[in-house]
């Protein structure tokens, strides 16, 4: 088909009918001035009318000016485009902030899943661990300074060091008792505190699920108006073509 070049206005034989330039040259002069209108911002037009079917007629006048809800010339179309596509760009740059959050956001939970790891895996399972000990191995493996000492210094008399649990149970041992008992509670005391912070990890991870979750409605959200500015560039682009 018969078309106008809508850079030089040369007539020319169109493959397609879509087709708006008569060569590559004039494609990319005309990309060269929409990228150079888009930097300086010219021209702010806002009142396309997005419900216009893409086949929809245009006439045109002399002038090339097109009525479409008052009146637009070629030049604010084309700014239209590099205005709707410098909003696409805007839309895209806050999606990569919103990745990036995201990221870091991911990093954080993973942090404190190790925590929790950590906290349960080890802390916890070594102080339950020690609970389950008789008194006569709690005591000297926790509270049997004598017995340690000897170790640490390879006195090889340390093991006469060790209580018996005879002697614990002799009248004399109360005092070793109370403290043995002294000892399991602070044990217990620390897996509740454990626990706790197991409890307040759990409710920050449930805080980024969260604070993840709305980053991604937000980058849908930025996706579904990225699509809608493509199909208005494409309306504007048929305006271009006639």
């Amino acid at each position: 088909m018969k078309k106008q070049c809508i850079l030089c206005s040369a007539e020319f034989e169109a493959k397609r009918a879509d087709a708006n330039y008569c060569s590559e040259k004039c494609r990319a002069k005309a990309n060269y001035e929409i990228r150079k209108k888009k930097a300086s911002g010219e021209f702010s037009p806002d009142n396309l009318p997005v419900s216009l079917p893409l086949n929809s007629p245009i006439e045109r006048s002399k002038n090339t000016k097109i009525e479409v809800n008052g009146i637009l010339n070629t030049d604010e179309i084309r700014q239209m485009i590099v205005n709707t596509d410098s909003t696409i760009a805007n839309f895209c740059a806050e999606n990569t902030a919103l990745k990036a959050q995201i990221t870091e956001l991911s990093a954080q939970k993973s942090h404190f899943c190790l925590q929790i790891i950590e906290i349960k895996e080890i802390k916890i399972k070594k102080l339950e661990a020690a609970l389950l000990l008789s008194d006569t191995d709690l005591y000297n493996t926790y509270l049997n300074g004598e017995y340690q000492k000897a170790v640490k210094t390879n006195n090889i008399l340390a093991d006469f060091k060790l209580i018996t649990p005879h002697k614990l149970s002799l009248d004399s041992s109360a005092n070793l008792l109370f403290k043995i008992n002294q000892y399991r509670l602070k044990v217990k005391n620390l897996i509740i505190a454990h626990n706790s912070e197991v409890s307040k990890l759990n409710l920050q991870i449930q805080d980024i699920d969260t604070s993840i979750k709305n980053l991604n409605k937000a980058i849908d959200e930025n996706n579904s108006s990225v699509r809608f500015n493509q199909t208005r560039i494409m309306r504007l682009e048929q305006l271009l073509s006639g």
